[in-house]
């Protein structure tokens, strides 16, 4: 059964960004408060700070990512070795990304 570990996709949740508002106006005593884009990407980037705190464990052996990649000039394959540390895996320079476990691997989706 697929997990999600962590999605960009959070950044389009209108009801969570609702909820959060909500949660804002009652913590600022503020009714008026109104949450900007901004604050509400910062929120969703700082949860995913919170998952690599969460799976900062090491493990035995040596993890490497493998990878089907769009390029300019055509589809490649590629590799690269993160180390021994799980929290490594989460790492992106995408904006837009996606994390999801079956209990064996861990898959992440990048664009």
């Amino acid at each position: 059964m697929k997990q999600i570990i962590w999605s960009s996709d959070a950044l389009l949740d209108e009801t969570a960004r609702e909820y959060y508002q909500n949660f804002k106006r009652e913590e600022l005593d503020d009714d008026a408060y109104k949450v900007s884009d901004e604050e509400w990407s910062d929120e969703v980037y700082n949860e995913l700070g919170d998952e690599r705190q969460n799976l900062n464990k090491d493990v035995n052996g040596v993890i490497i990512a493998f990878g089907d990649l769009g390029l300019w000039n055509g589809r490649k394959q590629g590799y690269q070795i993160l180390g021994d540390n799980i929290a490594g895996i989460l790492q992106s320079t995408q904006y837009d990304a996606e994390w999801d476990g079956d209990g064996y691997d861990i898959r992440g989706r990048m664009s």
